[in-house]
């Protein structure tokens, strides 16, 4: 699988596919949303966006690697995580979750680590360019989407602020046809909210490109893998 990245990789870094999106505002999209309360340490805006994508999702390894032109590694095994050795993640990542997040510590009575809560700038979303929003949407679709003829599903993992976000960049772009938010059920462990809507114009062009392009991309790395 290693070796078939590379290959592809080579391949991918030649197209300019990736090159009109904002790498930026796409791996905000595809990133863990830090409004929801963790306890991660200190200085998180420091930290950096960094998904780690699983090895059966080809396709969607191969256009983060277009998109922000970054390379990935294979994680190494660790002792406490016993198939982390079957993801990938960026090899260098320029893109600090502070560009995005403010960060907000509470000290939480009879724990040693402070709980962080991230909220969105307000300029990320006031001042967003259309290719920004874009990109945004890519990015999710990428991380959380799902596509049925013209209708898209969002699967988001917990109540968080990027449904919000999601649902005004729809808005300001061409809109939808037709958008419902179906709320968490309560009997599903960690789960979140659908976002299914049929988007309009050429944002529906654009979203129906940017799967056809992680399929392409997936099919092409099958292709070539040894027999």
């Amino acid at each position: 699988m290693k070796k078939l990245i590379t290959i592809i990789f080579t391949m991918v870094i030649l197209t300019v596919q990736g090159q009109d999106l904002d790498p930026a505002y796409y791996l905000f999209g595809l990133s863990f949303d830090y409004s929801i309360s963790t306890y991660p340490g200190k200085r998180l805006k420091r930290h950096k966006f960094n998904p780690r994508i699983h090895e059966s999702d080809l396709g969607n390894i191969l256009r983060l690697s277009e998109v922000t032109n970054k390379e990935f590694k294979k994680i190494k095994p660790q002792k406490d995580c016993r198939n982390c050795d079957e993801f990938y993640e960026l090899k260098s990542v320029p893109w600090k979750l502070g560009e995005f997040y403010n960060f907000f510590y509470e000290k939480i009575k009879g724990t040693r680590p402070k709980k962080v809560t991230g909220i969105v700038k307000n300029e990320v979303i006031e001042n967003a360019s259309i290719n920004q929003m874009k990109s945004f949407l890519a990015g999710i679709y990428n991380g959380f989407g799902t596509m049925s003829g013209d209708t898209i599903i969002f699967q988001f993992g917990h109540v968080n602020s990027k449904l919000e976000i999601t649902e005004r960049f729809i808005d300001s772009l061409d809109g939808a046809e037709f958008m419902k938010t179906i709320p968490v059920e309560k009997d599903i462990l960690g789960g979140g909210p659908l976002l299914i809507f049929v988007p309009k114009g050429n944002l529906k062009k654009f979203l129906l490109n940017e799967r056809k392009r992680i399929n392409t991309l997936a099919n092409r790395a099958n292709s070539s893998a040894p027999k």
